[in-house]
């Protein structure tokens, strides 16, 4: 069986993949391709976890600019998440990420604008976000929906996602 070491590996030189190699900053990463799909954790219900109506999704990309800053920034999104629980107005949370090419960020979903904001100015992730902003490069949307569907959702923060930096 093979080490999981030799399955990255493999990844790196899978030409069926359509990835091809590039050196960033003395780091070897594949390109991103259609073909790469995120991993994703599974659905974390917030304590508005019962809204179906008048939502507000919110979708993260962060990429960083070294890959071994990538398992710190991982750890501190699954921190946060953590507290999801209590969060107001948090209805529910993906984390994703696509460690080959040193992406990861959130899918969340929203009661309101208002609770979103309430989560940014959080001094956790206040500090979070501190102290990785010289680490690489943010880039977020966001959209409303009149009606909430976890499938829709995913396929379009997904679609986004893919079409990224």
């Amino acid at each position: 069986m093979a080490s999981r070491l030799d399955w990255l590996f493999a990844m790196r030189l899978d030409l069926d993949t359509d990835q091809s190699i590039r050196i960033v900053a003395g780091d070897v990463l594949p390109r991103a391709s259609s073909a790469m799909k995120p991993l994703l954790t599974r659905w974390t219900p917030g304590p508005a976890a019962g809204a179906q109506d008048g939502v507000l999704i919110s979708v993260t990309d962060f990429t960083t600019a070294r890959l071994r800053h990538s398992p710190d920034i991982i750890r501190s999104g699954l921190r946060l998440r953590k507290g999801w629980f209590a969060i107001s107005g948090a209805i529910g949370l993906w984390l994703w990420s696509l460690p080959l090419v040193s992406r990861s960020g959130s899918i969340s979903v929203w009661h309101s604008d208002e609770d979103l904001r309430r989560f940014v100015a959080l001094p956790l992730h206040v500090e979070i976000m501190k102290r990785n902003r010289s680490r690489g490069s943010l880039r977020s949307t966001s959209w409303q929906s009149e009606d909430f569907s976890r499938a829709q959702v995913l396929e379009r923060a997904l679609a986004w996602i893919a079409s990224g930096p």
